[in-house]
């Protein structure tokens, strides 16, 4: 019963510090796909890129890309993936493709499950509690330690023999 605090205690620290974990690297991921340099520039390169119309985004993507305009190329994935939500929009996909470091992070988003989610499945590895008559130890449980000791003792006792009577000599028992 002791014990089940600390497996408790040690349960909350390690689905705490798993949980900050976990959601730092979301969050790293979300900034690197979607925030951009969180410049100005990108912010007005994004506005641009929303009033564009879904036909002329593949070409606006193109000559982002040719010319080597990063934020203005990163602006139109995010707009056609908001457009076709889930990370299925082609140009979308294209752009992340284009660097290993935005496919890591592309494919963390889509491999970590929601939060509710996330939540659901630290519990299923939460320590059981168990009821006070489920750990005190049973009669049976008592007569197996009783014989084990016994058993343990036993080639001590053959050695040095039964304990005699004890002596009383004053007040102390020797």
């Amino acid at each position: 019963m002791e014990g089940h605090a600390l497996i408790e205690a040690e349960y909350a620290r390690l689905t705490d510090e798993f949980s900050r974990t976990q959601s730092q690297a979301v969050a790293d991921a979300e900034r690197l796909l979607y925030k951009g340099g969180g410049t100005e520039h990108y912010a007005q390169m994004l506005a641009r890129a929303s009033g564009t119309p879904d036909e002329q985004l593949p070409e606006l993507a193109k000559l982002a890309a040719q010319s080597g305009l990063a934020d203005l190329e990163q602006a139109v994935a995010v707009v056609a993936n908001q457009r076709r939500p889930g990370g299925t929009s082609p140009l979308f996909r294209d752009w992340v493709a284009k660097d290993p470091e935005r496919q890591a992070a592309f494919d963390r988003l889509r491999g970590t499950p929601r939060a509710g989610q996330f939540y659901a499945r630290t519990l299923g590895v939460k320590p059981p509690k168990a009821k006070r008559e489920q750990i005190e130890p049973t009669a049976a449980d008592l007569q197996k330690a009783a014989e084990e000791k016994a058993a343990k003792d036993r080639p001590r006792q053959a050695f040095f023999g039964y304990p005699g009577p004890r002596r009383r000599v004053g007040r102390k028992v020797s």
